[in-house]
């Protein structure tokens, strides 16, 4: 599979070639001899885009971090990776006389040992000598080495169940209950759903549906989900009922000009307490939003957050992502998630956010400026 730039990789670093996660920065032609060959691809797609990798060079020369740090920052934690790697022996390799005295003497310590002990042999040896023979072992073919790598916090699934092809083109083979019958309706009618809905709604309980599944009658899947922030009750209000005065109506018109035009421009809108800012806002917001483009609210405090939310909600939905340090792991990971989708067009959150994979940003309103949280000495 081809590398990408913003994928992580693991690699051999060092004269010990421990094995250590980087991030593919850039990619240049050439032959690649002095360089260490790529042990394993983490990610199949970017994890960062372009755009951002641009900031984390901007952030390495003008900042005091390296470019690992640089990157880290702007990926949530729960995507941070743990790589376990599992040895296997090759019971069908003969060819001893290509192996060094030291690789094949502990090619023998290793065949001595059971599948369980096998991979707390070659660690323990790893971490006392280095990889060397190990890497000897596996380039030679009598050790097989696979990684496995496991993400801090694992997606939210949901298992599904679909009536499947098998019994959606000839129904008349397979023999049910009358329950199962009534769980075979259900899904005829509504596709595919949940199975504890499959369950609760035909009055059956999930064994009768994990049966189903047996039977080959329907295919049980997981889902993913997203773990929701906040809530979205309340009557919807349209963006377009939000009416401006006179005065407001000549900030919006100077700012969204701009925002049309695509010419990067930088916005004081001083006003005092209830003259009407938010509405401003609000309104440049939703019309950018209908030019295909994004936007990105940055609030002083984390305790602003909640009311900002919910009256974003009302205006937009969905649309709205959140980002700040008060969300668990799971949260911030999904609406990360939703963020680089293209679910979420609108991310409100504290300074942090700026890092949010947000692609063809028409705007940034940064409200409050003058606070001194958006600051760092």
């Amino acid at each position: 599979m081809p590398v990408k730039c913003g994928c992580r990789v693991l690699v051999p670093f060092g004269r010990g070639n421990t094995r250590r996660i980087g991030v593919v920065m850039g990619i240049s032609e050439g032959s690649g001899n002095p360089l260490k060959p790529i042990n394993d691809l983490i990610d199949r797609e970017p994890v960062i885009s372009d755009e951002l990798l641009e900031l984390a060079l901007y952030l390495r020369e003008h900042t005091f971090c390296t470019y690992f740090d640089a990157v880290k920052i702007m990926l949530p934690p729960a995507m941070s990776v743990k790589v376990k790697e599992n040895f296997t022996l090759v019971k069908k390799f003969r060819n001893n006389s290509v192996l060094s005295a030291d690789a094949s003497s502990l090619l023998e310590k290793l065949k001595s040992a059971d599948d369980k002990e096998l991979n707390d042999k070659a660690e323990d040896f790893i971490s006392e000598n280095g990889r060397k023979f190990i890497d000897e072992l596996c380039d030679a073919g009598a050790l097989k080495s696979d990684n496995i790598f496991r993400q801090a916090v694992s997606d939210a699934t949901v298992k599904m169940i679909r009536l499947s092809d098998e019994y959606l083109s000839s129904p008349e083979n397979f023999s049910l209950t009358p329950k199962q019958k009534s769980v075979v309706d259900f899904l005829a009618e509504n596709d595919a759903v949940s199975v504890s809905e499959a369950a609760y709604m035909c009055g059956v309980t999930g064994a009768v549906v994990k049966r189903l599944s047996e039977k080959g009658a329907a295919v049980e899947y997981e889902m993913e989900v997203f773990r929701t922030v906040g809530n979205d009750n309340g009557e919807r209000i349209s963006p377009d009922d939000i009416i401006l005065s006179d005065e407001q109506q000549n900030a919006y018109d100077r700012i969204f000009s701009n925002v049309e035009s695509k010419t990067p421009s930088v916005f004081l809108l001083h006003g005092v307490t209830g003259s009407g800012k938010t509405s401003v806002f609000e309104k440049l917001i939703a019309d950018t939003i209908k030019l295909g483009r994004k936007a990105m609210l940055l609030i002083p405090e984390i305790g602003l957050t909640p009311q900002v939310l919910d009256r974003f909600r009302l205006l937009f939905g969905d649309k709205v992502a959140v980002i700040h340090s008060g969300l668990s792991l799971g949260q911030r990971l999904d609406e990360y998630k939703r963020i680089k989708n293209g679910i979420a067009d609108i991310v409100i959150g504290t300074r942090s956010s700026i890092f949010a994979p947000l692609s063809d940003i028409g705007i940034i309103i940064i409200d409050e400026e003058g606070e001194r949280s958006y600051k760092s000495e």
